[in-house]
């Protein structure tokens, strides 16, 4: 991820929570979104989770929520799933 998408990350963040990160959350925050190409892959995997279960932002928060995709991707691999949908139709 270039410097651009990553800024746009931030600012989406500070925006939506009316909080400025500071510089060790930046760090952390860098490195926990490395996963990610650019800002509209996170804002598509993360924006409407953050949405729903945050109230107050914080890195754990983040972490926690990215732990969590990356567990549900994993069962849906083991299971031949592209997602939960096709769990529920068989």
């Amino acid at each position: 991820m270039n410097k651009e998408e990553f800024q746009k990350i931030v600012d989406y963040i500070e925006g939506m929570y009316h909080r400025q990160l500071e510089t060790k959350e930046l760090k952390i925050l860098k490195e926990e979104v490395t996963f990610c190409k650019d800002f509209e892959e996170f804002k598509n995997k993360f924006a409407f989770t953050l949405l729903k279960r945050v109230e107050y932002f914080t890195i754990q928060q983040l972490h926690k929520l990215i732990e969590e995709r990356k567990e549900t991707e994993l069962f849906l691999k083991q299971n031949g799933l592209n997602s939960f949908d096709e769990l529920y139709e068989n």
